[in-house]
C-alpha cells in the first residue's frame, strides 16, 4: 500500500501542467505543458523563460490554445537587446493552433518546429528582442550589417530573434497576425506550403518576413513597412541588408 502512494505521489508531482476545461489557464511560472486544449485569464502574466525552452510548451497534436485578451510578457524595463528566451513554444506536434492575445518582453515569441498543420492567427508578438545598433548619424558601424546567407544551424533565430520563427512546419499559416518594433517578423526556416496573409510585419530592424529554404508557400496581403536598419541621409543608405520580404 505505501509502495502505491508513494507511486501516486510522484506522478502527481512529475506530471506536466495541463489545461482544465472549465477553467482558464493561468501561467504564472515557466514550464507549463500543454497536452490539450486551453484558453488563458485574462489579464498579464509575467513570466520570464529561465531555460529557454518556452513558457508554454504544446507538445500534442490537435491542441488550441486560446489567448484571448492575455499578455504573456517574458521581461518588463529592460532594454530590447537583453531580451532571452521564449513565450510560446510548439515541438513535434501536428494540427496545433494558437490565436489571440499579445506575447511580448522574449528573444522569440512563438516558436515551432516539426509542426505540421500549424495555425497561428490574430497574435500580437511585437516588442520582442531587438539588436541595439551601433551605427550613429555620422557613421556607420559595419557590425550592425546582418548575414542572411547563415542559418544552416538557426542562427536566424539565436542571434536576431523574432516575433515568430517556425521551423520544418509544413502546411503552417499564419494570418491576421502583428509584429511591430522588434527585428524580425516572422521567419520560415525549411517550411513547404505555407500560408502568410493579412499580417502587419512592420516597423522592425530586421526583416518583416524572411525565408529560408522554403518553397512553395503564400505570402499575400501583408504589411511589411519600414523594415529598416542603419539609414543617414546623406551619409550611409544601404540598409545593412535589411528587408521587408527576405
Amino acid at each position: 500500500m505505501q509502495g502505491r502512494l508513494t507511486a501516486l505521489l510522484l506522478l502527481l508531482v512529475c506530471a506536466p501542467a495541463m489545461a482544465d476545461d472549465k477553467k482558464p489557464l493561468q501561467p504564472t511560472m515557466d514550464d507549463v505543458v500543454l497536452t490539450r486544449s486551453a484558453r488563458i485569464g485574462p489579464g498579464t502574466w509575467v513570466v520570464a523563460d529561465a531555460n529557454g525552452n518556452g513558457v508554454i510548451r504544446i507538445t500534442a497534436s490537435g491542441v488550441t490554445l486560446d489567448l484571448g485578451k492575455a499578455a504573456l510578457v517574458g521581461a518588463q524595463d529592460v532594454d530590447p537587446d537583453a531580451l532571452t528566451g521564449v513565450g510560446i513554444h510548439v515541438k513535434d506536434a501536428s494540427n496545433v493552433t494558437i490565436r489571440g492575445g499579445s506575447i511580448r518582453g522574449y528573444k522569440i515569441g512563438i516558436r515551432a518546429e516539426n509542426a505540421p498543420g500549424l495555425v497561428i492567427e490574430n497574435v500580437d508578438c511585437s516588442e520582442n528582442f531587438r539588436q541595439r545598433l551601433k551605427s550613429t548619424p555620422e557613421r556607420e558601424d559595419p557590425s550592425d550589417w546582418l548575414r542572411p546567407h547563415d542559418n544552416e544551424k538557426g542562427e536566424w533565430e539565436a542571434k536576431y530573434g523574432a516575433g515568430i520563427s517556425l521551423t520544418n512546419c509544413k502546411g503552417a499559416t499564419v494570418k491576421r497576425c502583428r509584429v511591430n518594433d522588434g527585428q524580425n517578423g516572422l521567419l520560415l526556416t525549411r517550411c513547404v506550403r505555407c500560408t502568410v496573409m493579412e499580417n502587419d510585419f512592420s516597423f522592425n530592424s530586421g526583416w518583416g518576413i524572411a525565408l529560408y529554404r522554403s518553397r512553395r508557400c503564400t505570402v499575400a496581403g501583408n504589411f511589411c513597412d519600414w523594415c529598416v536598419r542603419g539609414y543617414s541621409h546623406g551619409v550611409y543608405h544601404r540598409g545593412q541588408d535589411s528587408a521587408g520580404i527576405l
